[in-house]
């Protein structure tokens, strides 16, 4: 036999086998192949002819904005079953309404995932520092008091994010808070002290308010003397001598010559962010220790839940789901990526609850680390209410600019209406115009002139979809509309295949 018939045997050989392969095992090679499936597989059905490829949502995510009741947390729903059955998926999910976890149960369930949640609230043993993590993660940036620091003052904007709004924070205050808490993380971290808000608020109220108490025995024995003592006899770098230096001038010398009524007020903000992270649920879960890590969460493809509704939990809340954000953002940005690494989404309902600064520089970036966002609010206002009035607008536009897709359901305000008609944009319309013009009637004419006709054309820019349409006119499910949700989608520069940049999308409620 030739070596050609030899090779022409070999593969009808392996058809055979092929044929008659167990039909369970064929299924598991092809789920098998599915989660190593490249960036462009279709993941989501938009329509016959459109379709969300991994690639798509990674392109910053997804952005659905509707009124109350528009139906466009139940439509997304189909989202985020296509995300959890595409398997090579982690999640993490920022629950802001009572129950709301209950409903991810379910999906992972449907989507054969039970076993990869990890539920984030008081009956279970999962445990985060979030202070502490910064400190101690692995990679070459970890252990620097600066970024600990900016953890810290990242979930104090939400705890004083209604002062902000009304222009009651200064920012004069601010810096000095974070001064302060940035020479007092130095100090803990040079003395080897674990890094935790209950630290913090010991070195901080154990500092020196004059120079004599210095002198004191009992000041001597407290936490700030002691700490700083120890730190100032570790060996350190030449770096380290110097951040220690600024610390320590920080509180022997600075900190007792103010007076009483600036220390007062820089203790004041400082101290409100320390006492929410080191009493109660927080301290418990959030503030004393790690049993898991955002990158573990990654790698294993993990669902994490976190079950903290603002409503039920007040600040303890905007702590839990904001900060666990923060971690879960800057990890994503830290990944190494490998041809099989799984995708890394956020997803917040009421996002509006979630806004902070770090999301737009998240969203200018997280393409590359195969991380997206996904958030539904109601409206522009929505974000307006609550960030820094100063602020606000920019803030917006640079974090929405980032999303490729956004979703319109029925809208309940002009701004946000008109603000998606502008995003589709406008074509060049022609407009035909004109009249009759019956001449006067003559009393002793007998027979009337003819009438006078006239025409005008012009041409002008128009909006493609006028905002009342965003407005009026798009179902919002229930049995009053057959369960029927209509939306519009508008993606940034690359058209549908109806060649426009918008899609008109329906979702079916019972699906």
């Amino acid at each position: 036999m030739s070596g050609y018939e030899c090779i022409v045997v070999g593969l009808f050989g392996i058809l055979v086998l092929l044929a008659f392969m167990p039909t369970g095992r064929r299924k598991k090679k092809r789920k098998a192949l599915a989660k190593r499936s490249g960036l462009d597989a279709p993941l989501f059905a938009w329509g016959d002819s459109d379709v969300l490829t991994v690639r798509g949502l990674l392109a910053g995510g997804i952005h659905a904005f509707g009124r109350t009741d528009a139906g466009k947390t139940s439509s997304l729903r189909q989202l985020a079953m296509s995300i959890l059955l595409y398997g090579n998926s982690s999640l993490l999910v920022l629950c802001a309404k009572k129950g709301e976890y209950r409903d991810w149960l379910s999906y992972a369930e449907k989507a054969g995932r039970s076993a990869d949640v990890m539920l984030i609230d008081p009956t279970q043993h999962w445990r985060f520092n979030m202070v502490g993590y910064e400190a101690t993660r692995p990679g070459e940036g970890a252990g620097q008091a600066a970024n600990v620091t900016r953890s810290i003052m990242e979930i104090r904007s939400t705890i004083f994010r209604e002062n902000e709004q009304h222009g009651g924070e200064s920012q004069q205050w601010r810096k000095q808070d974070e001064l302060l808490i940035r020479h007092a993380v130095t100090v803990l971290m040079l003395a080897s002290v674990a890094i935790a808000p209950g630290n913090i608020q010991s070195l901080i109220l154990s500092a020196p308010e004059s120079a004599k108490q210095m002198s004191d025995a009992d000041w001597q024995a407290g936490d700030c003397n002691q700490w700083l003592a120890k730190a100032y006899g570790r060996p350190k770098s030449a770096i380290e001598q110097h951040d220690f230096d600024l610390a320590s001038d920080y509180f022997l010398r600075l900190w007792p010559k103010m007076a009483d009524r600036t220390r007062g007020s820089i203790l004041t903000g400082t101290m409100a962010t320390l006492t929410v992270m080191n009493s109660g649920l927080c301290r418990e879960m959030f503030a004393d220790r790690t049993n898991f890590t955002p990158r573990d969460v990654f790698e294993r493809r993990k669902i994490v839940i976190v079950n903290f509704p603002p409503d039920e939990y007040g600040d303890l809340g905007l702590v839990a789901n904001v900060g666990l954000k923060y971690h879960f953002q800057n990890e994503i940005l830290r990944r190494d990526i490998k041809d099989n690494s799984p995708i890394a989404c956020i997803w917040g309902d009421e996002s509006s609850l979630w806004i902070t600064s770090s999301d737009a520089k998240f969203l200018s970036r997280c393409r590359s680390y195969r991380g997206c966002m996904i958030y539904i609010c109601q409206g522009l206002n929505s974000y307006k209410e609550v960030l820094p009035g100063h602020k606000a607008e920019a803030g917006v536009e640079a974090m929405l600019t980032n999303f490729s897709h956004k979703l319109f359901f029925a809208l309940g305000d002009h701004a946000t209406a008109r603000w998606a008609a502008d995003l589709v944009g406008k074509e060049l319309q022609q407009f035909a115009g004109g009249g009759v013009q019956y001449a006067p009637y003559g009393l002793f004419s007998p027979f009337r002139d003819p009438a006078q006709t006239s025409s005008s054309f012009s041409e002008h820019y128009e909006d493609l979809i006028q905002p009342a349409a965003f407005l009026n006119g798009l179902r919002t499910g229930s049995p009053v509309n057959n369960f029927m949700v209509d939306g519009i989608l508008v993606r940034s520069g690359v058209p549908f295949s109806n060649g426009l940049p918008f899609l008109n999308v329906t979702f079916d409620q019972r699906s």
